[in-house]
C-alpha cells in the first residue's frame, strides 16, 4: 500500500488505523531512497501513530546522526527518533542479534 498517495486522497488517519490490526509493522531499509517533504510527513506520523499501538521494527543503514536525509526538518527527526527508542530492544550492530548455529 502507498500511504504517501493515501494521505492524500483517503486521509492519513484511516490508512494508519488499518495497520492497527497488525502486531508488529517492518520497515527495512529506511533511509535508501531520499524522501520528500510530504514522504518524510507520513514517516513521522506513521511511528507517531504506532508509539503506543504496536511494534515497529526498522532497519536502516545509516546512524541517527544521518537521519536529516530521511526527516528534512530536525524537530520531526528529534521527535521521530525519540518515539523509536522510547520502548526500545536496539541491537547496534548486526552481530548483536545473530544467533550461534
Amino acid at each position: 500500500m502507498c500511504i504517501s498517495l493515501t494521505s492524500e486522497t483517503l486521509g492519513l488517519t484511516d490508512t494508519l488505523r488499518k495497520f492497527d490490526k497488525y502486531e508488529l509493522l517492518i520497515l527495512d531499509n529506511i533511509g535508501y531512497v531520499k524522501k520528500t517533504d510530504s514522504e518524510s510527513q507520513v514517516l513521522f506520523e506513521l511511528i507517531a501513530h504506532r508509539y503506543e499501538r504496536g511494534s515497529l521494527l526498522i532497519t536502516s543503514n545509516q546512524a541517527f546522526s544521518e537521519w536529516d536525509s530521511i526527516f528534512g526538518d530536525e524537530m520531526m527527526k528529534v521527535a521521530a527518533i525519540d518515539r523509536l527508542i522510547a520502548h526500545r530492544l536496539m541491537p547496534k550492530h548486526i552481530e548483536d542479534v545473530k544467533q550461534p548455529m
